[in-house]
Formats: structure tokens, sequence, C-alpha cells
């Protein structure tokens, strides 16, 4: 069994690893997720997988129980339709206030309905929240809504981010940072570009709790890290070169509409990508967060 602090009030390594792991195992297959889930300490599992391809949502991920805490995790970007909620960046209201990432709310309310009617057993049992990448934006939404609900509300506990992308904008995250009093941590690799996209250009900012995650297992409060200015804004570069062959991606993340287009555009994508990947992959977190020594350690 794993171990997990289900009473924690503040940040926990031992849980981040936790929930690190959680959040890697959404990107299995599905027939392996139960099993891996039981030998970490989970006795009721209920997966979710929505797909509405009309409106650009695939959504997926699990809720896992026991009889001592819930776990909320929601799978990253991986097929073409997550691909598109990542790139529509078109904002809409919450309810919290301010606006939100438009794909991010669709994706979210596509499995909100299946979350709350399954955690409606939880009974009083903390829930936590976590995801990777596309999954930490939908674990934000989440942890909106779970505070939001006047039933699940008081047995929310807290949420780890792993390389979360950008929200919404700063009106939403100072009123969710309020709600959530400071249980809300935002994990990122000092060497990844996506917790900085969409761009704060087009009005996007972050909240909750900063943790930077350095090689060799340096963990420090807040991102980013003066030192890491430089490489940061070299891998913010790559990453937002993707936005000039984004046209052309379009034709493929569509091709269930239509064929794609013969363009070199895919090749293009493909070495921009992999120049920013290693900082952004859910083991690197993993790696990461297993050198990082508990205080007092």
């Amino acid at each position: 069994m794993s171990a997990f602090n289900p009473a924690a009030s503040g940040f926990d390594v031992t849980n981040a690893r936790h929930l690190a792991a959680a959040s890697e195992l959404a990107y299995a297959p599905e027939a392996e997720i139960p099993d891996k889930l039981k030998a970490m300490g989970y006795t009721r599992i209920e997966p979710f997988n929505m797909v509405r391809a009309g409106q650009l949502v695939d959504t997926q991920g699990f809720i896992a129980g026991n009889n001592q805490w819930w776990v909320l995790c929601f799978r990253g970007t991986e097929s073409k339709l997550d691909c598109l909620t990542d790139v529509y960046m078109r904002k809409g209201s919450h309810p919290l206030g301010g606006t939100v990432h438009e794909g991010f709310k669709a994706a979210f309310g596509a499995a909100w309905d299946k979350i709350s009617a399954t955690l409606s057993s939880v009974k009083g049992q903390p829930i936590w929240v976590t995801g990777h990448s596309l999954g930490g934006a939908l674990a934000v939404l989440a942890t909106a809504a779970l505070l939001d609900h006047a039933a699940l509300g008081p047995s929310y506990r807290g949420t780890h981010t792993f390389g979360q992308p950008l929200v919404g904008d700063s009106t939403f995250c100072r009123a969710l940072d309020a709600k959530v009093a400071g249980r809300w941590f935002r994990i990122a690799n000092v060497d990844d570009p996506v917790p900085w996209t969409p761009p704060v250009f087009e009005g996007f900012a972050h909240g909750g709790i900063a943790k930077g995650l350095e090689d060799g297992g340096k963990l420090r409060d807040g991102a980013p890290l003066p030192q890491d200015k430089a490489e940061l804004a070299l891998s913010v570069g790559k990453l937002l070169g993707v936005s000039g062959v984004v046209s052309g991606a379009l034709g493929w993340l569509t091709s269930a509409a239509g064929p794609a287009k013969p363009t070199d555009w895919r090749e293009q994508l493909k070495k921009v990508l992999g120049q920013t990947a290693q900082g952004h992959r859910m083991s690197t977190y993993i790696k990461r967060l297993s050198l990082v020594h508990p205080p007092g350690a």
C-alpha cells in the first residue's frame, strides 16, 4: 500500500508522490488501472470516460477510494480531442467569477455529473484531487466545483497538480484561492513549459501555491525561479513555436470529420515537442519527487 496522509493540512511530499503516481496511472490502459490502484490501497474504483467529438471533449480519469480517503484523478493530454481542448483558447465565464479556458470548461463539464454522483457516497471522508497537464487543469475546475457543492465541499481536502497549464484569468484565480485556503499545490518542473501556456498575454493567470521542482529533487517555493528564467524562456519559446503550425495541426486533429491534408507540419510539430517534452513528462515529475527529502529528513 502506497503511503498517504489523508488528514494533511499543508504540503506533504509523501502525498505529492502518491498523487503523482495516481496521475501517471491515469495514462495506463484502462484494463490495468484497477489492479494497480488496489496495490496502492484503494478498494473502490470508478473510472470515467466521456467522449463528445462534436464538442471536442474526451475526458478520462478515475475516482478511487477506501475507508479513509478518496482521490479524484484526471488523465492528461493523450488523444486528438484532448489536443484540440488544449489549443482551443477562448474564455468563458465561471460561477466563481472571472473567466476560464472554454476547452477545459467543456471537458470538465462533461464528467461532472458522474463525478458528483459517485462522490455522493463519500460521507465525510477526505477528497483529494489531482492530475497532470490537461488533467491538472481539469483538477482545478473540479476543485472549484467541489468547493461550491453543498454536500461535497466539506469533504474536500486538497489538490495537487503537475505540469498544469493556466486555467483562467486573475479574477477566477483569486476567487478560487480564497475558497481553497492554501490547499491547492501547483507543482511544476522548472524546465516544463506547459505551466506557462496559454500565454499570459491572452489574459490567463496562475493560482494556487507554486512549487518549483528541479533535477536532483530540489523543491522550492514559487516558479519560475530566477536562475531558471533563461532556460524556461527558451522552453516556452519552443512551445509557442507550435502556434505557427496549429492551423495545419487542426486538419489532422479533426481528421474524424474529414481527411487530413498532406503537409510537412507534423514533422515540425514532433521536433518542437521533442525538444520540450522531457520536462513535462509525468515520469520526470515522479523521478524528481522521489529524490525530494521530507522536512527534517
